[in-house]
């Protein structure tokens, strides 16, 4: 989701795109008069684009920044993204009266976009949650917007290749396909499955290891750019706290649950 802003005035808008933009530390200008004046890539991570919108997930920040420098702002929220769940073009591994309760979920998750999602176990959870991933892909393809990204974060390492193989049979893709964010690994794509561990291990403050700054960055920015974000067996993350190391400004925000009982959505 992109939230564009716009001025008559040029030097405001300027100020939002200083706001909006860091100096790479890795980043190393050469002072060799022979070289280049000019370079594709000047040293500077720009979070807008030509058409001035950034991502949903900085507008909490650029917010307070406007309020800190005493800049008055108007905020129209346009719900373009708000999308009819009545005519969904489900796969037809998900067509027939068995399958009515993931259909049912993929409505919820598509349509409310901020909720947990109880199914039982063996239910059916990750594809119930790649085939909304799935449509979600498509729907964003056939109405123009960015490219679609979600992630979704499991805590063991079983179930993060468990997830890869249901997300590459529901998607029909190979699971090279799928991004994965885990130990050293760090390839993300449309869709890209994380460990807790490793987002943790990224985002810990007092790590030195060399190269762990930069990773800490690209994750921040990759949160900045997400979608959708859900994970897995949401109240062990509740309870242990964990939920801080997760994006906190995703349009779809979604918990899964394999609590017995019904199919249930719920606010957190």
């Amino acid at each position: 989701s992109r939230v564009q802003f716009l001025s008559k005035d040029l030097i405001l808008v300027r100020i939002l795109k200083d706001f909006l933009k860091e100096k790479d530390p890795n980043y190393f200008v050469s002072k060799n008069p022979y070289a280049k004046k000019k370079s594709e890539y000047d040293g500077m991570f720009r979070f807008y684009d030509q058409k001035q919108t950034f991502a949903y997930g900085l507008l909490p920040s650029v917010i307070k920044f406007l309020e800190e420098e005493d800049i008055e702002y108007d905020l129209q929220l346009l719900d373009q993204y708000k999308i009819d769940v009545s005519n969904l073009d489900f796969s037809s591994n998900f067509i027939g009266e068995e399958r009515a309760y993931q259909r049912d979920a993929i409505k919820a998750i598509i349509g409310e976009r901020n909720g947990i999602i109880k199914i039982p176990p063996r239910g059916g959870k990750t594809y119930t949650l790649a085939e909304a991933m799935r449509l979600l892909i498509e729907i964003y393809a056939k109405k123009g917007k960015k490219e679609f990204r979600g992630l979704f974060v499991v805590d063991t390492d079983d179930l993060f290749y468990q997830a890869k193989r249901d997300f590459s049979v529901v998607l029909k893709c190979d699971e090279s396909e799928i991004g994965e964010i885990k130990e050293s690994a760090f390839d993300v794509k449309a869709i890209t499955i994380a460990t807790i561990q490793t987002l943790q291990s990224i985002l810990r403050p007092k790590v030195k290891k060399e190269g762990i700054d930069f990773r800490k960055h690209l994750l921040n920015s990759y949160y900045e750019s997400l979608d959708f974000l859900a994970a897995d067996e949401i109240q062990g993350f509740i309870t242990d706290g964990r939920l801080k190391c997760l994006p906190q400004n995703t349009y779809f925000r979604i918990g899964m649950s394999g609590t017995p009982g019904d199919t249930k959505f719920e606010k957190f």
